[in-house]
């Protein structure tokens, strides 16, 4: 029995030397599994020393037998789903905390294109005002054409909606 037990001891030792925990999964691992393949081995060697399970715990290290080693296993299989799971979780809420931030980048640009927008539009006004305005370059034609300078085409048609953007008029034609 004794030498039963140190083997036991022995191998509890070798396996907590190992560090599995550490090589294996960064802060993941608590401890590693030994199986004893056959029951009663176990049994008798927890009847002789009633510390085994305390000392292989405090070695990191879970004693598993023939009858509780399915049950662990799928404890174990549940363990890394709720981690894979976990871990995916933590994917989507980067990814969605990625996304919002570039969807506010993108409402920023729009809000950018809406105020140069706004600022083209007010300068378009201001220059439609500088041509056709009460003191505008079209009035100022429309009096020298008053005044008697002689050109084929008249600024009139351009006076008569004031408020309608102007089409300027296409360029004279030369007769060479």
């Amino acid at each position: 029995m004794k030498q039963h037990l140190s083997a036991i001891r022995k191998h509890i030792d070798e396996l907590s030397a190992k560090d599995y925990q550490a090589k294996l999964i960064k802060n993941g691992l608590e401890f590693v599994f030994m199986f004893i393949p056959i029951e009663y081995a176990y049994f008798a060697a927890l009847k002789a020393d009633k510390d085994l399970n305390a000392y292989a715990k405090s070695k990191k290290v879970a004693i598993v037998t023939p009858s509780n080693l399915f049950s662990v296993m799928q404890v174990v299989e549940q363990l890394w789903r709720v981690e894979r799971t976990s871990k995916m979780l933590d994917e989507i809420l980067k990814t969605g905390a990625d996304m919002h931030t570039r969807v506010l980048r993108f409402l920023e640009r729009m809000d950018g294109i809406k105020s140069a927008l706004n600022s083209a539009d007010k300068a378009y006004e201001d220059a439609n005002t500088a041509l056709q305005g009460k003191q505008g370059i079209i009035r100022a034609a429309e009096h020298l054409e008053r005044l008697g300078i002689n050109h084929k085409n008249s600024v009139k048609p351009y006076l008569d909606n004031e408020t309608a953007p102007v089409s300027l008029p296409d360029a004279p034609k030369s007769e060479d």
